[in-house]
């Protein structure tokens, strides 16, 4: 399959398109220090869709419960997560994150606080 390439620098319209080729999502933007640009190269198919996601600052995504897994596998940086109220993990260069189907599944940078995160 061809990848859809998609960029910009509007955080509703990345939401959208997030949506449309994986979760239903809300996207928070956790530093404005930098401006807001996204990029999103990705490669769908019926059994496995591919993705390189790149958002240019830091984010907090929520999706909700996923119905399906899903594995992230940064290739810089890291990625702090947690489903439902599970301790938050965190996925490096080094580690993936696997997620499951059920429970409400929210991607954030930096550390969680107590509980559950809204």
């Amino acid at each position: 399959m061809p990848t859809v390439t998609y960029a910009s620098g509007d955080v509703d319209e990345a939401r959208a398109f997030l949506g449309e080729y994986y979760y239903s999502n809300f996207v928070d933007v956790l530093s404005w220090k930098r401006s807001w640009q996204s990029r999103f190269d990705i490669v769908p198919s019926d059994t496995v869709t591919l993705g390189d996601l790149q958002f240019g600052t830091d984010v907090k995504i929520r999706f909700g419960e996923l119905g399906s897994y899903h594995v992230n596998l940064p290739v810089a940086g890291s990625l702090t997560w947690r489903q439902g109220c599970g301790a938050p993990l965190r996925a490096t260069t080094a580690t993936a994150a696997v997620f499951q189907p059920v429970g409400d599944t929210t991607w954030r940078d930096g550390t969680a606080a107590a509980g559950c995160w809204p």
